[in-house]
């Protein structure tokens, strides 16, 4: 990748950080989020992304559009659509108004639906409920 950057002439814009503990300064130097990727599970680096109020437009593939509430909160493209990349991007560069609000929103989806105590409480919930099917299959049960 390295090689390709600098024959494409990228050499000194595109940077290869190596492993990261902390993203969020590169985040924060973003303007916007891509991951066009063919295939994900439930990728971290959208929810980083869209905590850290950056535009996101990323594959439609996996959780993502999940993640993204199905376009509400950050662009969903086809995978193979390069030309629907680039003009996602185009747009989010070309319109200051649009790129804040998709921003806004995937900020708000973050943090109302990922949020360490959104999490804490929806796995609390969960295992309160299986408890109770335990009580109530071993009250049968007798």
């Amino acid at each position: 990748m390295q090689r390709m950057a600098e024959s494409l002439g990228l050499g000194d814009v595109v940077r290869f950080t190596g492993l990261a503990a902390d993203v969020r300064p590169y985040l924060a130097a973003m303007d916007a989020f891509a991951l066009c990727s063919l295939k994900e599970g439930s990728p971290n680096a959208v929810l980083q992304a869209m905590a850290m109020s950056l535009p996101t437009i990323a594959s439609s593939v996996g959780e993502i559009p999940y993640l993204l509430d199905h376009g509400a909160a950050g662009v969903l493209i086809d995978p193979t659509d390069e030309d629907g990349l680039v003009a996602g991007v185009s747009r989010f560069l070309e319109d200051a108004a649009y790129r804040r609000a998709v921003a806004e929103a995937g900020r708000r989806r973050a943090e109302g639906t990922y949020s360490i105590e959104r999490m804490i409480s929806a796995y609390h919930g969960l295992f309160d409920e299986l408890a109770a099917e335990a009580r109530s299959e071993r009250t049968r049960a007798r």
